[in-house]
């Protein structure tokens, strides 16, 4: 998020085609006191060759509503 590593959304994975689904845990954006982010992407990477990797294009995450 803006350049900041949030951490691994999974590991250990097999090769492959397929699709995850990942809720935004609480705070994810809110905890940095804003309502939304615009620069968000994901990087996926092989952990036994950081040469290989692919990062999406940007996304938007929006906070909940209080």
């Amino acid at each position: 998020m803006g350049g900041k590593d949030k951490g691994h959304l999974a590991m250990g994975l097999a090769p492959g085609v397929d699709s995850l689904v990942w809720r935004v845990p609480a705070g994810f954006v809110t905890g940095f006191g804003i309502g939304r982010a615009d620069n968000l992407r994901l990087r996926l990477e092989n952990a036994e060759n950081l040469e290989q990797f692919v990062d999406s294009d940007t996304f938007t995450v929006f906070g909940a509503e209080p």
